[in-house]
């Protein structure tokens, strides 16, 4: 069965090469691993401390928060490392190595089709695929004028410029009137490139956590030398109606966020960019402890002789892209996608992320909240409502990078960073969010709620900033008794850090936390003179030690919260 199996990854890679050789394709390969090598003879333990050495503090808070099950054993195996002796043996066989992912267990090389052929013969590897391209969408700039009163009607103390039409159709103002404007939340921005000197995005500089250049590996996003002309300018329009501000012509909806910017997309080999860049940004924004991810750029017809994905592709679980955002909503985070503009074209559906389960997919509707023609449509291919959301794609006010001044711009690429910073704002508004309780609320904040909707053409509807923050503050309920939370990681291994036991109490005051050991003997006593009160979670850390400072034995432990208003218990597994 091996030998079948082996011969037919040759066969089928003899016939991608065959038509690579006679039409032209990206020119990379996708390798698939059969496992992680070495890794994983290490165990449990030695996964749990290499991932937490690579995130950084605030990512692992992130995951303690809104996504413990990630710290499974069978999560933290697609954290490991690609196993280097297969790196080095890919090498050894003549090809180029471009990008490895650790959560698709694969690296992306280019070489010649006999080199390709020899790795398929290699025991490790599990299959091998062409890196597809994609096309970067055109994002119209029309005449700017002011026949539909763009500047009219500002509130508030910002003066928003000619973005004050966009900022107000989705109620933006009134939730920055209330204090928020995304402060506390880290946003990713996988795009083309980002001009920080254009006026609107200087006042950001300082807000940057990290940036990335995936196509020349290094950290200049803007246009350098090697680009092609042009190259930030998609990005940069992006990250301005995010979160711009140059008061009197325009601000942004999420000007106080911090951002990872990542610049993805190659506009040069006739406007398309490779799907391998893409998945690494996720994999390094995962690691910087990003809350959400903004993409405007979705995956679905390429050029002759690449390997089109289909309509039947857009299940939520086949394109690289998608399977990449997947990964980083296991581990809490939110993709915020555009729907595509592929409405009026052959393709017409819905494109790669913007098919995935968890991802929030965002589709355009016009000044008059009408479901603009170019706006893509679902279902997905497995029968999912999509998109899930609209919100403004036409006449969007925007940074243009090469002038330095504005224009008005449609495209589901100017939707999506309209609904991101919305949901800046609500996480903002409600930090405790869950994964799914976000994008319910975002969800039930549109105009288009059931029993006429949801549909396939504008989702649950048009996005309601006031309406998603309403939302969020209500689920910020202040307990009215004591409230034990699964304490995270669970298991836990002393050696790679603390277990924290988590609660909520009612109002502030002392807790003692007990441990007892599998015969009911108390071995450990912890004091705290005062944890916070409402509907703050808080994290008691535990490290396996008892009273006299001495490592406990692998087992399960019981501990129990005793508060002034009462008593809780909990367990967690403890191994050496």
């Amino acid at each position: 069965m091996r030998c079948r199996c082996r011969w037919w990854v040759l066969w089928v890679l003899g016939l991608w090469v065959g038509v690579a050789a006679g039409q032209g394709t990206s020119g990379r390969t996708w390798v698939f691993f059969t496992d992680k090598g070495g890794w994983e003879q290490a165990g449990a333990e030695s996964w749990l401390q290499q991932v937490r050495q690579r995130l950084s503090k605030r990512a692992w808070q992130r995951r303690l928060r809104r996504a413990p099950e990630s710290l499974r054993p069978d999560q933290l195996w697609q954290d490991l490392p690609v196993w280097p002796a297969y790196l080095q043996a890919l090498r050894r066989a003549g090809v180029r190595v471009h990008r490895v992912s650790r959560w698709l267990n694969a690296a992306s090389v280019s070489g010649t089709p006999a080199q390709l052929q020899a790795i398929a013969r290699l025991p490790f590897v599990k299959r091998m695929a062409p890196v597809r391209r994609w096309r970067v969408p055109e994002d119209r700039l029309e005449k700017l004028a002011d026949p539909a009163g763009l500047r009219k009607h500002a509130t508030g103390q910002l003066d928003y410029g000619f973005a004050t039409f966009q900022m107000n159709f989705h109620r933006i103002p009134q939730v920055h009137e209330a204090g928020l404007s995304g402060q506390g939340v880290v946003v990713g921005v996988f795009d083309t490139g980002f001009n920080l000197d254009h006026p609107a995005l200087a006042p950001l500089q300082d807000q940057v956590l990290g940036e990335f250049d995936f196509i020349q590996n290094d950290s200049i996003t803007h246009d350098q030398p090697g680009d092609q002309p042009g190259q930030d300018a998609h990005g940069t329009l992006v990250l301005s109606v995010l979160a711009g501000f140059d008061p009197g012509k325009l601000v942004g909806v999420a000007f106080s966020a911090r951002f990872v910017l990542a610049k993805t997309e190659d506009i040069a080999h006739e406007r398309h960019v490779e799907e391998d860049n893409w998945a690494r940004a996720a994999e390094w924004a995962d690691s910087l402890g990003v809350d959400l991810v903004s993409t405007s750029l979705g995956y679905s017809q390429f050029d002759a002789g690449e390997g089109d994905y289909t309509y039947a592709d857009m299940d939520g679980q086949t394109t690289i892209v998608t399977r990449a955002a997947n990964f980083l909503a296991d581990r809490g985070v939110l993709v915020v996608s555009a729907a595509g503009n592929e409405g009026n074209r052959p393709w017409h559906f819905i494109t790669a992320p913007g098919d995935g389960r968890w991802v929030l997919t965002v589709g355009a509707v016009d000044t008059s909240n009408r479901v603009t023609p170019f706006s893509s449509r679902g279902p997905t291919a497995d029968g999912r409502t999509k998109p899930d959301v609209v919100a403004l794609g036409a006449r969007v006010y925007a940074a243009v990078s090469r002038t330095g001044k504005y224009g008005l711009f449609q495209g589901t690429s100017l939707s999506t960073p309209i609904t991101a910073g919305i949901c800046a704002l609500v996480l903002q508004q409600n930090p405790s969010l869950t994964l799914s309780q976000w994008l319910d609320l975002m969800r039930a904040s549109g105009d288009n709620q059931p029993p006429l909707g949801p549909d396939n053409d504008r989702g649950w509807g048009r996005v309601d900033a006031v309406r998603a923050v309403e939302l969020a503050r209500s689920l910020v309920e202040v307990p009215k008794k004591l409230e034990v939370a699964a304490a995270a990681p669970n298991p836990f291994y002393p050696r790679v850090g603390p277990t924290f036991l988590r609660l909520r109490l009612p109002e502030a005051g002392p807790v003692t936390v007990q441990i007892y050991n599998a015969l009911g003997q108390r071995v450990r006593t912890l004091t705290f003179s005062g944890l916070a009160g409402g509907e703050l979670l808080n994290s008691v850390p535990w490290d396996g030690l008892d009273d006299r400072g001495r490592p406990l034995p692998s087992g399960l432990y019981v501990y129990r919260f005793i508060t002034p208003v009462g008593r809780a218990d909990g367990k967690v597994l403890l191994i050496r």
